[in-house]
């Protein structure tokens, strides 16, 4: 079983406030998924801060908002 901290969940992200590196966010809710969950360690990647805001965003949104289509 997967436990995700709070801060690693998508409506965290997505709550994060106007302007918020949400890279930096996702970056680190990378490492607390790690700290979590053991045979992951070293695993996750942690380069969303290169990736645009918006296309980050919006994924995170699919995600949350249409699970079943995944």
């Amino acid at each position: 079983m997967l436990f995700l901290p709070e801060k690693a969940r998508f409506r965290t992200l997505l709550e994060l406030p106007e302007g918020a590196d949400i890279g930096k966010a996702i970056n680190d809710a990378m490492k607390a998924i790690e700290a979590e969950n053991e045979d992951l360690k070293d695993v996750l990647p942690k380069t969303y801060n290169t990736i645009d805001k918006r296309i980050l965003v919006s994924t995170a949104e699919e995600l949350l908002f249409n699970p079943d289509d995944h």
